[in-house]
């Protein structure tokens, strides 16, 4: 079943910007602009299903406010990028 996404619409993070190609594994790709600027190619099932959210940029800003175990992130430390 092909997977086709909307143009212009946001999934998680992504915004869908154009349709790419299909790659050599048939998938269908699409650019994606992540809402820290980043932009990408990605296969669209990986953005439909929510298998990719965002880019690793934003996951690991995101860990601010999270618990594991009996320790919280309240910030992430200014030198990290």
């Amino acid at each position: 079943m092909k997977t086709i996404l909307e143009i212009n619409k946001k999934y998680g993070k992504w915004l869908v910007l154009s349709f790419d190609k299909v790659d050599e594994r048939r998938r269908r790709r699409y650019n994606c602009r992540c809402e820290c600027g980043l932009e990408k190619s990605w296969p669209a099932t990986y953005i439909a299903s929510g298998t990719s959210k965002s880019c690793n940029r934003c996951r690991s800003q995101d860990l601010v406010g999270k618990s594991y175990g009996r320790w919280t992130v309240i910030a992430k430390h200014p030198e990290s990028s």
